[in-house]
């Protein structure tokens, strides 16, 4: 594997399809302008998003093989993604009825 992205997405308006990011992981090994992280010598991170920017990445591995660190994304994403939605939900003033 060359290249991974992995991304939660929030649907701000589902009238006009207007989706933002919340948080993502990524890796390429050719490093395109896109994503210009190497798993294999960078390790996992994870990029935050506020308002349609990065705000922070944070490191969440030392370096691994692409496959591990996918499925190591997936599964902080699987354990994560309620928390990360709230953050951005207060972030960006949006009320639920959940």
């Amino acid at each position: 594997m060359t290249r991974f992205v992995l991304q939660l997405e929030y649907l701000l308006n589902p009238t006009t399809d207007e989706w933002s990011e919340v948080v993502r992981y990524d890796h390429d090994s050719r490093g395109s302008s896109e994503a210009t992280h190497d798993v294999t010598v960078d390790g996992l991170h994870i990029d935050v998003y506020r308002e349609g920017e990065k705000i922070t990445s944070h490191e969440l591995t030392p370096p691994l093989p692409a496959n591990e660190a996918l499925d190591r994304a997936e599964e902080h994403l699987k354990q994560n993604a309620e928390g990360y939605i709230k953050r951005f939900e207060t972030w960006h003033s949006i009320e639920t009825t959940r």
